[in-house]
């Protein structure tokens, strides 16, 4: 085995997880994101890129992911099928304080998954890259391939709809209102 295939697995193996769960949460579906990741995989691997910092190689990745998955939505706009109830999101620690009881944490959860299935796909993935990869606003803008600016208005826009969804401006009000 070359140097690069020893990098390369190496990444696969101390990441896919991570990846797995970013590409879950642009698609809200298990079997697309392990076949978003896949498919990332595979076209970087079969690049050759000669990057040896983990850091940049997994960027790599994580740009093809995005890639392919706004090829995929802009190829199959408005062709979605909605479904009753969503499939049930991933685990994932640290979302939710580990007081809060668990069927108000996967309450949660759902809660947060549905609402996000509810952004446009460049919203949910400005959301995603921004605040769940706790990426900056130009290596989102670098992923997404746009400007700082549109990254800005995705976000802003999202995370109005957001917090009207799920309700976190009465939560605030009431706030301010026990200051006062």
């Amino acid at each position: 085995m070359g140097d690069h295939d020893a990098f390369f697995v190496g990444l696969v193996e101390s990441r896919y997880d991570a990846l797995v769960r970013s590409a879950y949460l642009l698609t809200g579906n298990v079997e697309q994101a392990r076949d978003l990741v896949q498919a990332a995989l595979t076209k970087v691997y079969a690049k050759r890129v000669g990057v040896r910092d983990p850091g940049a190689m997994e960027h790599y990745v994580r740009r093809s992911i995005v890639n392919l998955h706004i090829s995929s939505w802009r190829r199959h706009r408005g062709r979605e099928a909605s479904v009753a109830e969503p499939p049930e999101p991933l685990a994932r620690t640290g979302e939710v304080p580990e007081s809060v009881p668990v069927a108000d944490r996967v309450a949660a959860q759902v809660d947060l998954w549905r609402a996000l299935h509810t952004l446009t796909p460049r919203q949910r993935t400005a959301i995603v890259l921004r605040y769940f990869e706790d990426l900056s606003v130009a290596e989102v803008a670098r992923l997404m391939d746009c400007g700082e600016q549109s990254v800005k208005t995705h976000t802003a826009r999202a995370l109005a709809h957001l917090r009207a969804l799920l309700g976190e401006h009465e939560i605030d009000r009431k706030k301010e209102a026990e200051v006062a």
